[in-house]
């Protein structure tokens, strides 16, 4: 009888295992690429504007490992003058965050980010940008503009201000002047920030890194 257990046991045994569980989770994560392989830099030098497009572009220039055909055609770009993080994503490389540098003709100074505040007796102020490269020519290259977001969901800061600019270029800077609306004759208080942005137009996706973001405080 233990002869007989034992050519059973061992039948068995010889039974070759095809296609289990733990094989098939590690083909299928294994598809997966790491772009960070893939990166030659991520310093890219300069760009022409902040937008997600044109970052976005350049980043694929200087990395011409990175498969291209495998990403979508524009991932958004979030950050500053300076820097920014592009959020990776698609079915070929699994997703990961790259921290990207880069510099344009214009450039906010970070330590000059504070809150700002209009009332009737001082009704404007002016927030300036370094012209880097002399060869900036408003008529050629993006001019800034600007996004005011509402607090509490409306639009009464938004038709509070008024924006205006002048290009010292003694000075190199690219002042915005953001003033109070000559019609603002009621009293009320309002609040929100602006978003000051240097994209190019005819943009296929409107997004991109911000040139500054100020708080603001109206109160008349």
């Amino acid at each position: 009888m233990k002869s007989i257990f034992r050519k059973i046991a061992l039948s068995f045994l010889s039974v070759p295992v095809v296609g289990t569980v733990p094989l098939a989770v590690v083909s299928c994560a294994n598809q997966f690429h790491d772009i960070r392989n893939d990166l030659e830099t991520t310093d890219l030098g300069y760009v022409s504007d902040l937008s997600s497009e044109t970052i976005f572009k350049v980043f694929l220039d200087k990395n011409p490992k990175v498969n291209k055909e495998a990403l979508p055609k524009y991932l958004s770009v979030y950050g500053d003058s300076r820097q920014a993080t592009i959020d990776i994503f698609s079915v070929y490389y699994k997703r990961a965050t790259i921290k990207i540098t880069y510099y344009s003709k214009l450039d906010f100074d970070q330590t000059n980010q504070k809150d700002y505040q209009l009332t009737k007796e001082n009704n404007q102020f002016v927030i300036s940008f370094r012209i880097l490269d002399d060869t900036y020519d408003e008529n050629v290259d993006p001019k800034i503009t600007w996004f005011v977001y509402n607090n509490y969901g409306d639009d009464i800061l938004s038709n509070l201000i008024e924006f205006s600019y002048q290009i010292d270029k003694v000075e190199k800077s690219y002042q915005v002047i953001v003033l109070l609306n000559e019609n603002a004759n009621y009293s009320l208080n309002a609040s929100g920030r602006i978003e000051f942005l240097y994209w190019a137009k005819g943009l296929e996706i409107s997004n991109g890194s911000v040139l500054a973001n100020i708080n603001l405080k109206v109160e008349i």
